[in-house]
């Protein structure tokens, strides 16, 4: 690649610049443009070039040390440079290196610089260069390690920033020549590697020191070092190996190779290594060092790597759980939460998602039987630890299970086990953590539903009957079984086909007892139980909801009872009823919507206002209103109930829709919400709780919404709030989190979450809040509901009271209180206003919006940053929905003013924010006009050299620019001069404070100018690639922040590269583009944020053009990196773009490559997690190994774990081969990406990939080009079974799925090797291996159910001729059929009636299946031919149950009752309670499966007899009834089609498979296909009278196919076309009016119009008219053409079409001159025009409208016959062949002198135009109007009119035949115009022997005058001449002498002459061997009419 070479004057055009802000930005230009084009090339570079390098070598070293007045190398520049230095010597000639390093080390060396600036940059390139080249200056790596040290110690306090240059390029060197150090390494240190616990601490120490009161990246830095210091201890000490040290040094074995157990070879033991930190995590006192040494922990675990963690497990989890119990962790429940939540995220977030598959199936068996087999004998329930550890346990055990999901089950019978038996342990905490455990463990293993279900409500009855209130430990047992049967029913709406319907309506709850304390917990359970049953949807709940509605009636009465508000006890049992019941509301309102009608809502509201007025009058109480200090346990316990209470209720209000059905309570909610969230200090005062810990914030009630509304705030607007300056990353906020002031949420504090969220979906289950903190939540939700819609007077109210809660300045309320009820108002004002947005009321008055803006204008200046950002979102917010221009005018001048007079940085920093935020929320077309003083003040502002100003100042300008878009634009420009101007300046670099908040240092400012860019290059859109300068600083600006080491920076690097992707793609390097995202998705280093936005970038490029980034990919292993990612990915969206990306990739390589693909995939399935643990590990360990060999000894180990280094394309390119390890979802998707390699083969249509026989004629031609899938067939089968065989039921499904596929698509093809065998036969043994396992007792009922349908698919396809009855797969279907008999249905153990169910379905199905297949193949009819009694009747059964599907509920069982009763039999109520439940689980199994079951229904149609005996007991009313029921149900889906899911639905299967939409619609388009196929088999076994059809119902058919016919695909339209002529067919007889076809007709028409150009001025038709013909558009045209010319002749529509046979000639003549139909359709449509010429003959009362019409008709035609010559010459013959079609059949109706001439014409214009194939043509129509004349029997204007054509045509043909003999003869046409000349001689006419001589003696003159001539062309027309009137002569023998006789002398001697030459040469097979007018001749020597030469219509359509 040749180098586009930068020019090398820039040092020149610098000093011509006036600024230095220019001179830098000129050198950063031209620095960047010369590492791009160094980067692009990868060739050597040539000899021209080497001097342009030298050049820029020394360039380099001048800016580098440059003084005043050139540019200052600041860090951009230095950054470059750097970079260049690498590029030059790794891609060129390193001869020079030395000398730079040596020129560098002079610099660094030098006593005095004018500039700091040049220091760093000579420390910075010293350590880069040393870095990728130091081999190659080792020697002078002594001299760079003395500078380095010189510099360390001579650097003075404040200059920070040079200390920590000078240690980072100190590690760089020390990755590449640390080996040269080792000879003198006591020269710089004395420590040696630490070999006991006293010398671990000792260098520990020190790194604890430093872990408070610091930051993100300090915290980081330390663990890595304490990490690899503490994993060195599991490495083996090799004291006894002495040490060379001359040696280039040996390495020491690294602690990643560590596998198996590792104590005997380890330094410490470990158990050791881990009491290290241990001991001072126990010592720590503080939240920073304790999370500090958390971080130590995650660090240690990574470094010591996979393999390591899963061999010493249990070790480390035994560790853990002893930090989890500890006691000084557990003196409070906060304490406990807070330390279990440290210890879980080590368990989960760093140990549970590295495992691999195997090592979590291990985990789970170590944690079962190490602690929940073993509970009772570690700890019992007095141990203090002991709900600590097994809630610490079980958490994680639930998360192992989601993260196994259908792989846990091979623990499942021993897990469940042990989680039924830890029930005895009476814990509440405990009883949570199980209950959800034990709900993800029913998720996960479904067949443990019903067995836990019934096992837990046979226990709650039987223990009910023996409870008493002195047994504390009991009743707590007894709630337990209540809150885990809670949380199991929970499960049922995601399971409700396993789940058993008969066991939920027995479950009841117990009576209530006298005992106060067994009253109360059977009060709980009871609630619970009815919380978890309105979780099972309106569908079962409509059962319930009157006794509901009295169940909650009787809790809330008006008012409270005088003997419950006396008695404290009382009122426990009260609030803790109403709690529950309250909840049970909640539950019911988000799971049944519909249900909650006005009416219902109403009477919900009323009941929530009882309990609301209850709880304010339990409030005024005593026992709740008492301080403090004064309250006793129970009266504290009342207090957090009657709060919880008040929770409950803001919660159902917040739920209740509409708003309008509680309108009377909205003021009393109001103010009640806003007391609990911002309670009036002065009357509070004296009930707050004292705080002794003087904490800056009172978490007791501040708001878990705010760190949502920080994180999330502005998510409307596509932007991250704040939380982009607050929170980096969610890989790292869970960790930063515990750091913060925020209350840890936990399961224990409300069971009844366990049933709002589904645990199952995800980990990140939403822990509930203490009471207190989540009824502020609650209120605040109801308050921003409800504020909006208030009058001005109560918003105005509201408001001046919370301006009197902010200045309240009373000092007996603790600042932090203060702080955190201004917090909550902040929140509460976002929700209100965010309400707004949303449409919902509005600020009432211009004093409410006045108080807003009052009451946070003052926060802006508060040194709170949360206050700060929530104020600046309040006025932004309110900017947005307050319309008036003055008030938004005010707002931004009163900003402004504070930024212009007040100079504090707080002040400016908020304003200058509320700037953004009121542009970003209000939008430019509001606030458009004060964009240029906000774009002015903001310039101004990140100008500003304090870190909190420009920094705030900086984000603000991205709010700005984003909301502004293109308004922006005159300001692009101006803006990238001041970032770049800021990127060089030393106020905005980065500043090493150690401030942990972001907004004290610089730390943000480079990732603030990465968003600048990236809102700058969407403002300038297509612009960008118009500008050229603007393009250079863009892409300049792009490479400094994608080698920045800030991770967080690179992420926002990227996204600039996908605008500039978008908007200037020429421009984008993708071969460096494409490695480089390589690098960033599989670097461990990276943040998920990188990772997300490199594989985004990765989609977008895949979008664009899938073969460019595979050819530009590193290894060529882009794929297996996509799938590695996918297999550790937690992020949803991002495993669907991974998914997305790898589909496209396997789209562009499907066809041409599939090889890759299936090897690809067959590595994955054969590395599978489950089921090889010793490959998972072997593999892990082989990675890290390969990444430790490219480290030079443990100081480069070290250095690179601390030093973040941007690489370059080089070192990408040198990545080591991905090792995959799987698991079972990665492999899942795997093989839906087989399935759709299959599908995206077929639909290419390329014929080889399953033909064998073709693809062995490529291969043996073109070797190179044969990846074919044929030849893959044994590698797609082995694929198939091995995953049907895996032990997870997802991969099984899948496996099946892929067989199906398999057997569907190759089933046909057959065996070239073995004539009459299919090419799959060979493979039967493993089709039914995979089969077998299906149907074994383990298996599960969606496996089994799809493994029947695949064997019936098998069996059915014709792959094995002739099965045996001893077959494995046919004696597993035949078994399967057999348990259907008499209602048995004993498929598996266990199962519910609804798997029952749906097992029958499938059975019948795969039988279904083999009744179609006996249709074609005589083996599937001896297989079924025996069990079809039993067939039919289940088939019969089943659709009567599809149809049962579509009747209401309500109906159906009144029906059903109705039938009970004349049965005299009773309707079970108990088992019809949940029939609509059952309906609703059973529906997509029918939907799936009645179509085809229909199709084997409609197959024994044709044997009505059959049916009628063996099904309907020879009741031909019932078989009626039944066709009735087929008939309707087909026409119903039909009808429903499109307008929603079809039978598309399958299996349930692996949630990472992808949903294919096109497979789902192709599905959905065959059932639609199959319904009205049966349509038409039911109305042509005319089963059905035709009274039934008469009735309406044809009418219905009519509309309903009017709409398909206008929608729907062709094939479609073709199907309906067929159902309509089966109708008409079959009953022609019966039909008596016209109105039935004239609808039809209609219909018919639509078909014609929408796709015949220029017949419809419908605007859709004339758009769908000009679109090309189809194969489907043919066939559609074929049976509408059949239709139309069936009805024409039809007695009843006789009358209607005299005048609609015209509109059907017109189509027809349409079609002819269309050249879009003249290959398919017009020769149909000929074939069909001869009977509707007929139709007309034979109807002489429409004559005068026939010649009319024909006359039109012709003339149309002849005009484009006329214009030949710029027409299509098909269209040109169906044109002529129409004419003359219409002229030989109607030649009465046709006859018309003017026409005839331009006939004439027309035909004599073909015979001429030198086009052989129109001149054939023309002869034949000639040939057919001669043949008029002679045409028997016919009248005398026939044969007038074939007399006028023969004497029109005759002289043109003679003139032909003189004027173009050559041109005839060499287009083998002169046989075809002699024959038609001498056609006219066998007319029965008296002239015909006069007309006979003249023609003869023409032939002979011509005969003669060729004579002459000896040539090849002469003997040929002799030849021809001669032999056809021999032929004549021997046809009309009598006539031909009589002829003679009129000949001349010479002309007969001429033709006697010519005559024995042609008899001696071979008689008349001289003349071509046919007969010359076709005739047979008699004895007589006439020619008899039989003979008469006849148009053929075949022949037409064949020339």
């Amino acid at each position: 690649m040749t180098l586009q070479l930068p020019p090398l004057d820039v040092e020149d055009k610098i000093k011509a610049l006036d600024t230095i802000e220019k001179k830098e930005q000129l050198l950063f230009q031209w620095l960047s443009s010369v590492e791009r084009e160094l980067v692009k090339s990868f060739d050597e570079i040539n000899t021209k070039e080497k001097a342009f390098v030298a050049s820029v070598e020394k360039l380099l070293v001048h800016f580098v040390g440059a003084a005043s007045p050139s540019p200052r190398p600041s860090k951009p520049i230095r950054d470059t440079i750097g970079r260049i230095f690498v590029c030059i010597y790794s891609k060129g000639d390193a001869r020079t290196t030395s000398d730079t390093v040596g020129a560098l080390q002079n610099l660094l060396a030098a006593k005095k610089l004018d500039d700091p600036a040049i220091k760093l940059a000579a420390i910075y390139c010293l350590g880069v260069i040393t870095e990728h080249v130091g081999a190659k200056v080792q020697y002078m790596f002594q001299e760079t390690a003395n500078l380095y040290l010189k510099v360390l110690k001579g650097a003075r306090d404040s200059e920070i920033g040079l200390r920590h240059e000078v240690l980072v390029a100190f590690s760089r060197c020390l990755k590449r020549v640390g080996k040269a150090l080792l000879e003198n390494l006591h020269r710089y240190t004395s420590i040696t590697k630490p070999i006991k616990i006293e010398e671990f601490d000792a260098l520990i120490a020190p790194a604890l020191k430093g872990i408070e009161s610091t930051n993100h990246n300090a915290r980081n830095a330390l663990s890595k070092f304490v990490g690899y210091l503490l994993s060195t201890s599991q490495s083996q000490l090799k004291s006894d190996i002495p040490v060379d040290p001359k040696s280039s040094g040996s390495k020491q074995l690294s602690a990643k190779e560590a596998t198996g157990n590792v104590e005997d070879e380890g330094v410490l033991s470990v158990e050791e290594m881990l009491n290290v930190l241990q001991g001072y995590f126990v010592k720590s006192t503080t939240r920073d060092a304790r999370v500090g040494i958390i971080q130590f922990y995650a660090e240690l675990l990574r470094e010591l790597g996979l393999s390591f963690v899963e061999t010493n497990y249990s070790r480390i989890v035994k560790h853990l759980t002893m930090l989890v119990g500890h006691p000084k962790f557990t003196a409070t429940d906060v304490d406990g939460i807070y330390h279990r939540s440290l210890c879980t995220y080590l368990v989960r977030d760093v140990v549970g998602k590295s495992l691999s598959e195997s090592g979590q199936l291990m985990a789970l068996r170590e944690l079962e039987a190490g602690w929940l087999r073993k509970w009772s004998s570690l700890f019992g329930p007095e141990s203090p630890s002991s709900k600590w550890v097994l809630t610490f346990i079980l958490d994680e055990i639930s998360a192992l299970l989601i993260d196994l999901g259908s792989a846990g089950t091979a623990v499942a019978d021993v897990l469940g086990d042990s989680l039924f038996n830890l029930l005895n342990f009476p814990n509440a905490s405990v009883n949570a953590s199980l209950s959800s455990c034990m709900k993800v463990f029913c998720n996960t293993s479904t067949k443990s539903l019903n067995i836990y279900v019934d096992k837990l409500a046979a226990i709650l009855q039987k223990d009910s009957l023996t409870l008493v209130g002195d047994k504390a430990d009991v009743l707590d047992r007894h709630a337990g079984y209540g809150n885990a049967l809670s949380a199991v029913l929970s499960t049922v709406k995601s399971h409700p086909l396993n789940a058993s319907f008969e066991s939920l309506a027995l479950i009841k709850a117990s009576a209530i007892n006298k005992d106060s304390k067994v009253s109360l917990v059977q009060s709980q359970i009871a609630w619970s139980l009815v919380a978890a049953m309105t979780t099972l949807g309106p569908t079962i709940m409509s059962v319930h909801m009157s006794q509901l509605l009295l169940l909650w009636k009787a809790v809330f009465p008006k008012t409270l009872p005088k003997e419950i508000s006396e008695s404290e006890v009382a009122l426990l049992l009260s609030l803790v009823n109403r709690d529950h019941a309250l909840a049970s509301i909640n539950t019911f309102l988000a799971y049944n919507t519909p249900l909650v009608t006005i009416d219902i809502a109403k009477r919900l509201v009323v009941l929530l206002n009882n309990a609301l007025s209850c709880s304010t009058s339990i409030r005024a109480s005593s026992a709740v209103n008492a301080t403090p200090s004064a309250t006793s346990l129970l009266q504290r316990r009342i207090q957090e109930l009657e709060l919880s209470v008040r929770k409950r209720i803001f919660d159902c209000f917040n739920r209740v829709k509409p708003v309008s059905s509680f309108d009377t309570s909205f003021v009393l909610l109001l103010k009640t919400s806003a007391a609990v969230f911002a309670p009036d200090h002065e009357v509070n005062a004296d009930k707050a709780p004292i705080d002794k810990t003087n904490s800056p914030l009172d978490l007791t009630i501040l708001t878990s919404l705010l760190w949502k509304e920080i994180e999330f705030c502005g998510s409307q607007e596509n932007r991250s709030g704040i939380s982009v300056l607050m929170l980096r990353d969610f890989d790292v906020q869970r960790l930063e989190q515990l750091l913060e002031s925020r209350v840890l949420g936990a399961l224990e504090n409300d069971l009844f979450s366990l049933l709002i969220q589904d645990s199952s979906l995800s980990n990140q289950l939403v822990l509930p809040m203490p009471t207190a903190v989540s009824a502020v939540d609650s209120a605040i939700h109801l308050f921003g509901l409800l504020f909006p819609i208030q009058t001005a007077l109560h918003q105005e109210a509201i408001l001046e009271q919370f301006a009197k809660s902010v200045k309240y300045t009373w000092p007996k309320v603790s600042p932090g209180r203060k702080l955190a009820v201004q917090l909550n108002i902040f929140i509460a004002l976002i929700y209100a206003l965010k309400s707004i947005v949303g449409k919902n009321g509005a600020l009432a008055s211009e004093k409410v919006q006045c108080a807003i803006r009052d009451l946070v204008l003052d926060s802006l200046a508060s040194s709170n940053h949360l206050l700060k950002a929530l104020a600046s979102e309040i006025l932004g917010l309110l900017a947005r929905v307050v319309t008036a221009n003055t008030f938004v005018n005010q707002l931004v001048q009163i900003l402004v003013d504070k930024i212009v007079n007040n100079r504090e940085p707080d002040s400016r920093a908020g304003c200058s924010l509320a700037l953004g935020c009121i542009h970003s929320n209000a939008g430019s077309m509001a606030v458009g006009a004060h964009l240029q003083t906000t774009v002015g003040l903001l310039h101004s502002l990140v100008s500003d050299p304090h870190p909190l100003v420009h920094t705030w100042a900086l984000y603000s300008l991205t709010l700005t620019i984003e909301s502004a878009s293109l308004s922006f634009g005159p300001y692009v420009s101006s803006t990238l001069s001041i970032v770049i101007k800021l990127a060089m300046s030393d106020s905005h670099d980065f500043s090493f404070s150690g401030s942990s908040n972001l907004m004290e240092n610089n730390s943000a400012v480079c990732l603030l100018f990465g968003k600048i860019l990236y809102a700058l290059i969407g403002v300038l859109g297509p612009e960008l690639a118009g500008s050229a300068r603007i393009r250079e600083l863009c892409f300049s600006l792009f490479e400094e922040f994608k080698n920045d080491t800030d991770r967080y920076v690179v992420a926002e690097a990227i996204r600039c590269i996908q605008q500039f992707i978008m908007f200037a793609p020429k421009h984008v390097d993708m071969p460096s583009l494409i490695p480089f995202l390589q690098d960033q998705i599989s670097n461990k280093e990276s943040v998920q944020l990188i990772k997300k936005s490199a594989i985004q970038c990765l989609y977008q490029l895949t979008q664009r053009d899938s073969g460019l980034v595979l050819d530009a990919a590193t290894n060529m292993q882009l794929e297996e990196q996509l799938f590695s990612l996918l297999d550790t990915e937690v992020d949803e969206h991002v495993r669907a773009e991974l998914r997305d990306i790898l589909n496209n990739l396997l789209k562009h390589v499907a066809v041409d490559n599939p090889s890759r693909w299936i090897d690809l995939c067959k590595n994955i399935l054969a590395r599978g997690g489950s089921n090889s643990p010793n490959k998972v590990s072997a593999g892990a360990s082989a990675a890290r190994n390969n990444e430790d060999d490219d480290r030079d000894d443990d100081g480069a180990a070290i250095a690179e774990r601390t030093t973040k280094t941007p690489k370059t394309s080089l070192d990408i390119a040198k990545k080591k081969a991905i090792v995959l390890l799987p698991r079972w979802r990665t492999q899942s998707f795997c093989i839906s990406c087989i399935r759709s390699l299959i599908r995206i083969i077929l639909e290419s249509g390329v014929a080889e990939h399953l033909n064998l026989t073709l693809a062995r004629q490529i291969k043996s031609e073109t070797p190179d080009d044969a990846d074919l899938l044929s030849f893959r067939l044994a590698d797609l089968i082995a694929i198939s079974f091995n995953s049907a065989t895996m032990p997870v039921k997802e991969l099984q499904i899948q496996g099946l799925y892929l067989l199906q596929d398999i057997i569907q698509k190759f089933a046909s093809i057959p065996d070239p090797d073995f004539e009459g065998h299919a090419l799959l036969e060979q493979y039967q043994a493993q089709i039914t291996a995979a089969l077998t396992p299906a149907f074994s007792a383990e298996s599960t009922s969606e496996l089994m159910s799809l493994a029947t349908v695949v064997a019936g698919t098998y069996i059915g396809s014709g792959i094995i001729k002739d099965f045996h009855p001893s077959d494995r797969v046919l004696r597993l279907l035949g078994g399967a059929l057999d348990s259907c008999k008499e209602g048995e249905y004993n498929f598996l153990p266990g199962i519910s009636f609804n798997e029952k169910e749906m097992l029958k379905l499938s059975v019948l199905t795969s039988w279904a299946i083999l009744q179609l297949s006996s249709l074609k193949f005589q083996g599937s009819n001896k297989i079924i031919k025996d069990r079809l009694e039993l067939l039919s009747k289940q088939w019969v059964s089943c659709i009567e149950g599809a149809a049962e599907q579509k009747v209401e509920i309500d109906l159906l069982l009144r029906f059903k009752q109705q039938a009970a009763v004349q049965q005299e039999g009773v309707l079970n109520t108990r088992s019809e309670m949940y029939t609509a439940a059952a309906r609703e689980v059973l529906a997509p199994s029918y939907n799936r499966c009645w179509p085809t079951i229909m199709q084997a229904l409609c197959s024994l149609l044709q044997n009505k007899e059959y049916l009628l005996t063996h099904a309907f007991n020879n009741s031909k009313e019932e078989l009626e009834k039944f066709v009735v029921v087929m008939l309707s149900l087909n026409v119903e889906s039909v009808a429903s089609f499109g307008y929603g899911k079809g039978a598309a639905s399958t299996v349930s299967v692996a949630s990472e498979t992808t949903t294919d939409s096109k497979a789902a619609e192709q599905t959905e388009q065959e059932k639609l296909d199959v319904c009205l196929k049966c349509i038409g088999h039911i109305v042509s076994s005319k089963i059905l009278k035709w009274d039934f059809f008469a009735n309406n119902v044809f009418g219905d058919l009519i509309q309903v196919f009017s709409r398909l016919i206008q929608i729907e695909n062709m094939t479609t339209q073709a199907l309906v076309i067929d159902v309509i002529k089966s109708i008409l067919v079959a009953y022609q007889d019966d039909i008596v009016t016209d109105e039935i076809y004239t609808t039809a007709f209609k219909l018919i028409l639509n078909v014609f119009a929408f796709h015949i150009p220029n017949i419809s001025n419908n605007p859709t038709a004339m758009i769908t008219s000009f679109r090309p013909a189809t194969p489907a558009m043919v066939t559609l045209f074929y049976s509408a053409v059949d239709i139309l010319t069936f009805m024409l002749k039809a007695k009843a529509f006789e009358k209607k079409s005299n005048e609609l046979i015209f509109l059907v000639l017109f189509i027809f003549t349409a079609i002819l001159g269309s050249e879009k139909f003249a290959a398919d359709v017009a020769p149909k449509v000929l074939a069909s025009l001869k009977p509707v010429l007929e139709i007309l003959n034979e109807r002489p009362e429409i004559a005068a409208q026939s010649k009319e019409f024909l006359f039109a008709a012709i003339s149309g035609l002849l005009d484009t016959c006329e214009n030949w010559m710029a027409v299509d010459q098909s269209v040109v013959k169906n044109s002529l062949l129409g004419i003359t079609l219409i002229v030989s059949v109607s030649p009465d109706l046709a006859a018309n002198e003017a026409q005839q001439d331009r006939i004439v014409a027309v035909l004599y214009a073909l015979f001429t135009s030198q086009n052989e194939f129109l001149t054939r043509i023309a002869l034949q129509c000639s040939r057919s109007l001669i043949s008029l004349s002679i045409k028997e029997p016919s009248n005398t204007i026939t044969k007038s009119l074939g007399q006028t054509y023969t004497r029109l045509l005759l002289p043109l043909l003679h003139n032909l035949l003189l004027t173009s003999l050559p041109a005839l003869t060499a287009a083998n046409l002169l046989d075809d115009v002699v024959k038609l000349l001498l056609l006219p001689c066998f007319s029965p006419a008296p002239e015909t022997v006069q007309t006979m001589s003249v023609i003869v003696s023409v032939l002979v003159q011509v005969a003669q005058q060729v004579g002459v001539s000896q040539d090849a062309a002469a003997r040929v027309v002799e030849r021809v001449v001669w032999g056809n009137l021999v032929q004549l002569a021997s046809q009309v023998q009598g006539r031909f002498r009589e002829m003679m006789a009129y000949l001349p002398a010479e002309t007969r001697g001429a033709l006697e002459a010519g005559f024995k030459v042609v008899l001696s040469a071979g008689g008349a097979a001289a003349g071509g061997g046919t007969s010359v007018g076709g005739a047979q001749q008699d004895e007589a020597g006439s020619a008899t009419t039989a003979a008469a030469p006849k148009i053929a219509l075949k022949s037409f359509g064949s020339v």
